[in-house]
């Protein structure tokens, strides 16, 4: 009796321990941000409805991030002829970041996320590559054949979907940063 009750009282902590955790919105972001990116490369306006109808996607106009929240540096344009389709404000579990969807006349689409704290639970349990870009330490993920990487942008941290290579993202990182300082 007693070992069918520790058993019993086992089985229940862990049940509990197991809906806790499915329940943590960090874990359900987890989760929601895998999709996304899975379906980021085939269907990106798909992928953006993922973010949007989870979070609370909303145009970025007057009043959108709140008083005293920060103004995103998304520029008009990125190298390669991407330009700014819109932004966007998310309320996830870890933050109130913004995305702001570029694309190219070739159809190539790129996300770009400015967040306040390191997201490397965004990229799930997909390896993580280190590298320097244009000095800073940013981190690379592989999905399918496009990238995604995160590095820290002045007070924020910048994540970009849908890189091309390594070297799109180098080049990415660099402009990124010369348009926060202002060079």
């Amino acid at each position: 009796v007693v070992i069918a009750a520790t058993l019993l009282l086992c089985a229940s902590a862990g049940l509990a321990v197991w809906v806790w955790r499915a329940m943590d919105p960090h874990v359900q972001m987890t989760a929601v941000f895998n999709q996304y990116l899975g379906e980021f490369q085939t269907h990106p306006e798909q992928a953006q409805e993922v973010l949007r109808s989870r979070y609370d996607g909303r145009p970025l106009g007057s009043g959108a991030l709140g008083t005293g929240q920060f103004t995103p540096n998304a520029p008009q344009a990125l190298p390669h002829g991407f330009t700014r389709l819109g932004t966007y404000v998310l309320d996830m579990p870890c933050c109130t970041c913004t995305q702001t969807i570029y694309k190219n006349g070739e159809g190539d689409v790129l996300a770009l996320f400015e967040h306040s704290e390191n997201q490397r639970m965004w990229f799930g349990n997909r390896p993580i590559i280190e590298a320097t870009c244009d000095g800073q330490s940013t981190f690379v993920v592989q999905l399918h054949d496009r990238l995604a990487a995160s590095w820290k942008c002045g007070p924020r941290h910048l994540t970009v979907i849908g890189a091309r290579n390594i070297e799109q993202v180098a080049e990415l990182v660099a402009f990124l940063d010369s348009q926060r300082s202002g060079s």
